[in-house]
């Protein structure tokens, strides 16, 4: 005797979507996973001069991700949904600043 399955049938999961792809990018600009930002040091025996103001050497900085990542010089429309802009290649807007989950290969153990 068969017997139809009465279970909705659930695609399997495709991380090549582009749309949602796009949406979860989205998401993860607008609030991002880590509230610190991400330590680097300075030079340590130069120091920098960082927007005009001289920083002194082996100092560690934070940079916030959600500041970076809301600029209007990186993204227009920092504040606006706008998923879109990870679709277009001729996008102008700089998404490389977008990292949430830090760079490398220790950035996300999730990530491939």
């Amino acid at each position: 005797m068969s017997e139809k399955s009465t279970r909705p049938k659930i695609p399997p999961r495709d991380k090549d979507r582009p749309v949602p792809q796009a949406v979860i990018s989205k998401s993860l600009r607008i609030y991002p996973p880590g509230s610190q930002g991400f330590p680097r040091n300075t030079p340590p025996q130069e120091g920098i001069v960082v927007s005009g103001t001289y920083v002194p050497g082996d100092v560690e900085e934070y940079t916030s991700a959600w500041s970076v990542t809301h600029d209007p010089r990186y993204f227009h429309d920092p504040f606006e949904f706008k998923p879109e802009r990870w679709l277009d290649f001729e996008c102008t807007n700089n998404r490389e600043v977008s990292q949430p989950f830090s760079l490398g290969p220790r950035g996300c153990l999730g990530r491939k």
